[in-house]
């Protein structure tokens, strides 16, 4: 921000900036919380009882008033600039000491395009252009870090700490790669995948699974539903998927081409596994009649 001296503001003027700074601190802090409900290898949520499925949810209302505040801290600042007839000459400003401005607009703005793209909308029907953008999350906290400078990113620190460590947990444990036992396409389009896992892996019903297939893509990890039982099934675990993106169609394609006869070639599609994740706790058992509600498909 520039500093207060340097204008003379009007009464108004004043408020609004006042709205404009604590609106960036505002960000600041669901900055500062936003990576944390994604923690998939650590409990942090689990301690207050809530699930991974269930935690998702915060991190996308806090990444939404993470984009709300920082959009009215930004355009406050831009609108006093503008009244003040110095918008040129600070919104390209990018100065060796203090705060850089320009640095700032590219976070706001690369936070709007990350946003953008995770709406619902655009997130189930393509699905690549969603998780892709959301990798710009390293251009957001790199221009942060140049617009706010070190104090302030101190406080983002722990939950970027966390999300990192967590990132290289999950990739040691993904680290060997499976393979597919066997493959059913039902004509709904839907895929029912065998894979071999350890006797001792046990996991609680509704638990998600992630899987990545190096032969549609290196870098895409899908979670889907697994549908068997760790109790009934020791060696193997088999999950639902329904064709209707373009990885899933990918996959279902490239089943299609490989004939009954030819099963054991199912064992050239590696596929490297993340999970399960899942509830921890199995109380619903302890009542007599349950109410089970089911939507979607893997």
């Amino acid at each position: 921000m520039v500093p207060m001296k340097s204008f003379t503001l009007s009464v108004w003027q004043y408020r609004v900036f006042r709205v404009a700074t604590r609106s960036g601190l505002l960000a600041e802090a669901c900055l500062a919380l936003l990576l944390l409900p994604i923690l998939r290898g650590m409990s942090v949520f689990r301690i207050l009882g809530i699930q991974f499925e269930a935690s998702v949810r915060y991190h996308v209302w806090l990444g939404t008033a993470m984009i709300l505040f920082g959009t009215l801290h930004g355009g406050g600042t831009l609108l006093i600039w503008g009244i003040k007839h110095h918008l040129g000459d600070e919104m390209w400003r990018w100065q060796k000491t203090g705060r850089i401005y320009l640095a700032g607009e590219i976070t706001l703005l690369t936070g709007l395009v990350i946003w953008i793209t995770s709406l619902p909308q655009i997130r189930r029907k393509r699905f690549e252009i969603f998780y892709y953008t959301h990798h710009l999350y390293i251009v957001f906290l790199v221009f942060f870090l140049f617009h706010t400078g070190d104090r302030h990113f101190y406080m983002v620190l722990p939950g970027f700490f966390l999300f990192c460590l967590d990132k290289i947990l999950r990739m040691i444990q993904s680290r060997p790669e499976t393979y597919i036992l066997s493959a059913r396409i039902f004509p709904s389009k839907a895929i029912e995948l065998t894979l071999p896992k350890d006797p001792r892996l046990t996991y609680a019903p509704t638990s998600v699974i992630f899987i990545k297939i190096p032969r549609i893509s290196n870098f895409q990890w899908h979670p889907f539903s697994i549908t068997s039982s760790s109790k009934v099934d020791k060696h193997t675990i088999s999950i639902l998927i329904k064709a209707e993106g373009r990885w899933t169609s990918t996959l279902c394609n490239m089943l299609h081409s490989k004939p009954d006869s030819e099963a054991g070639e199912m064992r050239f599609f590696q596929v490297a596994t993340e999970g399960p994740y899942g509830p921890s706790s199995m109380d619903f058992l302890r009542y007599d009649s349950l109410l089970l509600v089911a939507g979607g498909i893997g």
